[in-house]
């Protein structure tokens, strides 16, 4: 029996994967249900546990992104589940209203939050929904404006660095076509977040009204239509609002850090790289292990400071400069291996040499001892025949280096092309 529930969902979501559009419109459709039709309180602790769910997905998976436009359907994703956590919100204050009861989740947020204090309970409440609306929400949302104007005004410069490179048979169409995409695809991720982002702030905004609504409009409903005394109804009541607060701000405060991560991420530029947001700071931050060690002197001054507790302060400077040690060690053979003088390929006698980067072109060798009037007149007509094909056919040719050999005859000059002779000639046979 259990093999056949197993293989039934299995194909469920192999179906689910194939029409990931028919899922996508029925998840809209679903959403609209939630706020107009009455929910049984099990099915609302899924939907809560699922919003939960989601909420710590999206976080991981921004942390993970190499960068932004890996995950350009953000935007979109955002405006869903803003909705389903409103639509969450409606059904949860509904079942409040008219049952006294929203489900196993909400009651036990609210009874351990408020721990049989209820001044404590409203007080973290309201100090999370501060720190969502006031600190994240509006940092993220000055981030994205600022972030989809320069954006904006960077995009001729992009473009015309594209079709400069392009020109210059840098690159091909093909990935002049592909970077084309790439710069109109993150100009409207960042446009697009910049709006998303009133999303997320009305959805602050929106928490605090309801918990208002629920609080006193259940306080009412308690005392005049189920006769409630106002202690009993004040406890019910404070109880369930900060417990369907709290399951409705923590997914919205961990979707707000999503956005800030997302749009504050400076994407690695180096070629082949592909890091997430935590190994980069990771790697950036024990990057500097005098900076590990200044920190823990400074944490053995606290701890001599009188009336602190100097064990904490200690363990800290002991872990601080253990850190700090530890990456001086690492960094120590890197910059021996670094300071090495390498032997050249061609001169170890241990490989064999399979490039060559030619960084001498074309030379001309003159003797020392040769006239110096008719070296420079040699050199004026040969510039003068270069600059004329450069004119006439827009190549790009070399430059010519001069050099003064002394195995040379006197009266002969060579033209070298990468060190190989291509031309030898005299003075006598040029007159």
């Amino acid at each position: 029996m259990m093999n056949r529930v197993i293989n039934v969902l299995n194909m469920v979501a192999l179906s689910a994967m194939r029409r990931s559009e028919v899922v996508g419109a029925f998840f809209v459709i679903a959403i609209v249900f939630m706020m107009i039709t009455p929910l049984p309180t099990g099915l609302v602790d899924v939907l809560i546990a699922v919003n939960i769910c989601i909420s710590c997905l999206l976080i991981m998976l921004a942390m993970h992104l190499p960068r932004p436009l890996a995950f350009s359907t953000f935007p979109a994703v955002l405006l869903l589940t803003t909705m389903f956590r409103l639509a969450l919100s409606i059904s949860t204050t509904r079942l409040i209203l008219l049952n006294q009861d929203a489900g196993h989740i909400v009651e036990a947020f609210g009874q351990f939050v408020v721990g049989g204090n209820l001044a404590v309970g409203l007080v973290i409440f309201l100090i999370l929904t501060v720190v969502n609306f006031l600190v994240i929400t509006k940092g993220s949302e000055r981030v994205a404006e600022v972030g989809a104007r320069f954006t904006l005004d960077a995009m001729p410069g992009k473009q015309m660095s594209i079709d400069s490179d392009l020109r210059a048979n840098l690159i091909t169409v093909h990935e002049a076509r592909k970077r084309r995409a790439e710069l109109n695809k993150e100009s409207q991720l960042f446009g697009a977040m910049d709006g998303a982002m009133k999303f997320v702030n009305g959805d602050a905004i929106a928490g605090l009204i309801i918990v208002a609504i629920n609080m006193i409009g259940g306080i009412s409903i308690g005392v005049v239509q189920h006769g409630m005394s106002a202690g009993d109804a004040l406890q019910l009541y404070t109880v369930l609002t900060i417990g369907d607060g709290l399951i409705a701000q923590i997914p919205a405060l961990l979707i707000s850090v999503t956005c800030g991560m997302i749009i504050t991420r400076v994407p690695n530029t180096e070629a082949g790289v592909e890091a997430n947001i935590g190994r980069e700071i990771a790697e950036q931050i024990t990057s500097q292990p005098k900076a590990w060690i200044i920190a823990a002197v400074a944490m053995l001054g606290f701890a001599a400071l009188p009336g602190m507790p100097t064990g904490v302060f200690i363990t800290i400077a002991i872990i601080c400069g253990a850190g700090g040690m530890l990456q001086l060690q690492r960094a120590r053979p890197k910059a021996e291996e670094q300071g090495t003088v390498a032997v050249a390929p061609e001169m170890n006698g241990k490989e064999d040499l399979r490039t060559f980067s030619p960084s001498r072109q074309f030379v001309m060798q003159f003797h020392p001892a040769q006239d110096s009037t008719q070296i420079e007149a040699l050199i004026s007509e040969i510039r003068q025949r270069r600059n004329r094909l450069v004119v006439q056919f827009g190549l790009t040719l070399p430059s010519f280096i001069i050099e003064h050999v002394d195995h040379l005859p006197p009266d002969e000059f060579r033209f070298m092309v990468y060190d190989v002779p291509m031309l030898r000639a005299t003075f006598s046979q040029t007159h």
